[in-house]
């Protein structure tokens, strides 16, 4: 039995956007998280794994659906060719039920494939530092639209500074967003991060990110007015930004 494990997890997301135009975005989200991995006697350092996650997604305007979300994903991750070389491998099933609450006559609905490849270098045994390469093909929802198809390309690289307590880390990312409504974007994002560990179960994190958007084609929005009436706006979405985050992350 020690060969097995398990774990389960809880997020709770909270958006609350200044801006009255974003503010059709502010939302909420329950997740649930379920997990159990197991590691075959005769694969040395290899795990299999499978995943359920359960999302309870809801918009506090009356403009975009609220959906039900649930994922199943069977994982392997372990030691490639050396110690220096790890991978994780990850091919899911996603359904996303709307549940056609909102003004848009988007409601579209899916239930189809994601999936992730990473591959983790680390070069030298005497330091901490570490580069890391992913591909993934994710569903995640959209400020505009229904959902979104999104593939994601990304480097990062990670650096100890301080031994179990301090990590940096810089990325640069290439995302391709295909919503069910709306424009096909492509997003750049280049930033770096700190990581704090503030207590055994609590980590500290400070991050800044630049991104740029571009899209092909402009498309019709709608907002929200003060009397709720959904107004059509013509934008193509295109931005460039600075972000600046900090965050803390609690493990029970």
């Amino acid at each position: 039995w020690n060969a097995f494990d398990f774990s389960t997890r809880y997020d709770f997301d909270w958006w609350d956007f200044s801006h009255d135009f974003f503010q059709q975005a502010n939302q909420r989200s329950h997740k649930g998280t379920a997990e159990i991995g197991f590691a075959p006697p005769f694969l040395e350092e290899k795990r299999v794994y499978v995943r359920f996650e359960y999302t309870d997604l809801h918009f506090r305007k009356e403009l975009l659906n609220d959906a039900a979300i649930r994922e199943y994903t069977l994982g392997f991750e372990g030691i490639l060719f050396s110690k220096k070389l790890k991978f994780v491998l990850e091919g899911g099933f996603l359904e996303w039920d709307t549940q056609s609450s909102g003004l848009l006559a988007d409601d579209h609905e899916y239930a189809g494939g994601t999936a992730l490849a990473r591959v983790i270098f680390k070069p030298w045994n005497q330091r901490e530092t570490r580069f890391q390469f992913e591909g993934a093909r994710e569903i995640s929802w959209s400020a505009i639209s229904n959902y979104r198809v999104d593939h994601r390309l990304a480097v990062t690289a990670f650096e100890e500074l301080m031994p179990k307590k301090l990590r940096a880390d810089v990325t640069l990312s290439w995302t391709h967003n295909v919503p069910t409504d709306g424009p096909i974007r492509t997003l750049i994002s280049a930033g770096a991060g700190l990581s704090y560990r503030l207590f055994k179960q609590v980590n500290l994190e400070a991050r800044y990110l630049y991104r740029i958007q571009t899209s092909r084609r402009e498309t019709e929005l709608l907002s929200a007015t003060p009397g709720g009436s959904p107004v059509r706006i013509q934008t193509d979405g295109d931005f460039n930004q600075n972000v600046f985050s900090l965050g803390i992350t609690i493990e029970l």
